[in-house]
């Protein structure tokens, strides 16, 4: 089973430092997914930037999961969620207008993006 370092080292240019950062974040989220009733995916822009990976993705204890299958290592293309898209290139938070709809809820999708040292 791949870690988030092997992943992040095969599909990013992220440093050893950056890596780090994501690996204390990571730390926090299960608290921060429990208590904000939401599933947390972390996504990361490959490379060769054309396109993002799932390094992270935790499900809250809290409430009912709307992603069950596993996102993480997945590969996403910029056009697929554009709104992570948008987030990287502007270094700030976005939220879509419209709420999708997921078994029967409407769901709000916020991309929020972790700066490390002036770079998101």
């Amino acid at each position: 089973m791949s870690t988030v370092a092997e992943r992040t080292w095969e599909r990013t240019d992220l440093d050893p430092p950056e890596v780090a950062h994501l690996h204390h974040f990571l730390g926090a989220w299960q608290l921060i997914a429990d208590l904000s009733f939401a599933d947390l995916l972390l996504w990361c822009r490959l490379s060769e930037s054309q396109g993002f990976v799932c390094l992270g993705q935790l499900r809250p204890v809290t409430a009912q999961t709307l992603h069950p299958e596993d996102a993480f290592a997945r590969v996403v293309r910029p056009e697929e969620l554009p709104i992570i898209d948008r987030a990287f290139a502007e270094a700030r938070s976005w939220r879509r207008d419209e709420p999708v709809l997921v078994d029967g809820l409407q769901v709000r999708m916020e991309a929020v993006p972790v700066p490390y040292e002036g770079r998101v």
